[in-house]
């Protein structure tokens, strides 16, 4: 090409060498071994030349471009004349003939070596600073983790108390929550709400309210004063990003996966699961679910990142003569869990006893306020099956704490 320089030109010219070599090795180890070998040679990274490699296997740029030049002039005087299924054709033939030339990878072997490095590069399972809950499991990598729980237990305020901790054990590491339930500014309340764990003295007005009326005109409360410097700390430093966008399953996969990366990222965290609007809209809920959780699945597996989404609980339905005694939450309880289940490594389910009293109608008195929260290990692919742990859960303030006296379930 005319414009091409001359450094440009003998790049081209020792890539379509090397293609025209290691085309004739039919062995997938003896191509692997002969890029290798030549990456040590020349000092170039494996990948660019497999790159460079690969884009003369498919023909090059220059005759993909002349492919969709014509069939555009095709489809013009298709559809000038009304032939529309002459137009179809042409779109599934220029499809096919575009997937032949980009051709399918041959599958190379995957060498100890590989293993090796993939082991040294990936950093390890996430702590989540909750002391009880790190005896029972991690957060893994490369993995979808699910919160999971029942309208008005708290499943978001364990995530922004999750988010709080991990950023916190992991200073330098960025994590991102992506909220669709509630504004951005909202969500930057409760965190900083969680941080100051201050409750007002209100007289019947929301503590969130009297939160917000306070930071329109801060008063020198020390405790709410230095939670704002920790949120300004945390995302003027680019380490925590809030997104209340109504992205759908292919945008948010692809947004996760351009702004991610196993060094850097912490944690990616969707609130939640199920409101995740989506690009093909089924009749049929499962198939929608089942969408969203496959796009996060790939996401994490692509990235090599932790992604922690909440999604919501149902009730199994209780028999006419069965126990009133409160339910713990079950895997089955877990809405269209055939997907989400199979997509999830790690799946802690919220049970918070004090709104699951008030929702079932059972008895409730003063005394049965426990001021606490369970979170029950429903699966885990890489660990234990099963336990649970309590925590402090303070309402007011959405924040969590370890709980002394915890006792396992």
């Amino acid at each position: 090409m005319p414009w091409q320089t001359k450094a440009t030109q003998s790049r081209d010219a020792a890539a379509a060498d090397v293609y025209k070599r290691q085309a004739k090795i039919g062995d997938p180890l003896g191509k692997k071994i002969y890029l290798e070998s030549l990456s040590e040679v020349s000092g170039l990274d494996v990948e660019l030349i497999k790159q460079e490699t690969s884009r003369m296997k498919s023909g090059g740029q220059e005759e993909a471009e002349k492919l969709l030049l014509a069939f555009r002039r095709r489809l013009d005087g298709n559809l000038k004349a009304k032939d529309y299924l002459k137009a179809e054709n042409d779109i599934q033939g220029t499809l096919e003939a575009l997937q032949k030339r980009r051709g399918a990878e041959i599958p190379e072997p995957y060498l100890l070596t590989d293993y090796l490095r993939d082991l040294k590069e990936t950093p390890p399972s996430l702590k989540t600073g909750f002391e009880e809950l790190d005896d029972l499991v991690r957060i893994p990598q490369g993995a979808v983790t699910v919160i999971a729980g029942r309208p008005r237990h708290g499943k978001t305020t364990m995530m922004i108390n999750l988010l709080l901790r991990m950023s916190k054990l992991y200073p330098d590491r960025r994590f991102y929550f992506y909220s669709y339930e509630l504004p951005k500014n909202k969500i930057a309340t409760m965190i900083i709400m969680a941080l100051a764990k201050i409750v007002f003295d209100g007289k019947g007005t929301p503590n969130f309210d009297l939160y917000e009326n306070y930071l329109k005109a801060p008063a020198g409360i020390k405790g709410i004063d230095q939670a704002v410097h920790q949120y300004d700390d945390l995302t003027s430093s680019g380490r925590l990003y809030i997104i209340d966008r109504p992205l759908n399953e292919s945008d948010l996969k692809q947004i996760i996966i351009k702004t991610s990366d196993r060094k850097n990222t912490g944690a990616v965290f969707i609130d939640y699961l199920q409101k995740i609007p989506l690009s093909n809209v089924s009749a049929q809920r499962y198939v929608e679910v089942k969408q969203a959780s496959e796009a996060l699945r790939q996401a994490a597996v692509s990235c090599n990142i932790p992604i922690i989404t909440g999604a919501q609980l149902g009730r199994t339905a209780i028999p006419p003569n069965a126990s009133k005694e409160l339910r713990r939450p079950r895997l089955e309880n877990l809405r269209e869990s055939g997907d989400i289940e199979q997509d999830a490594s790690l799946v802690l389910a919220v049970f918070n006893e004090d709104a699951e009293r008030q929702d079932s109608g059972s008895p409730s008195t003063k005394a049965d306020k426990t001021g606490r929260i369970e979170l029950h290990v429903l699966k885990n692919r890489l660990g234990k099956t099963s336990g649970s742990c309590s925590f402090l859960f303070k309402g007011e303030t959405f924040s969590i704490e370890d709980d002394p006296k915890d006792e396992r379930y």
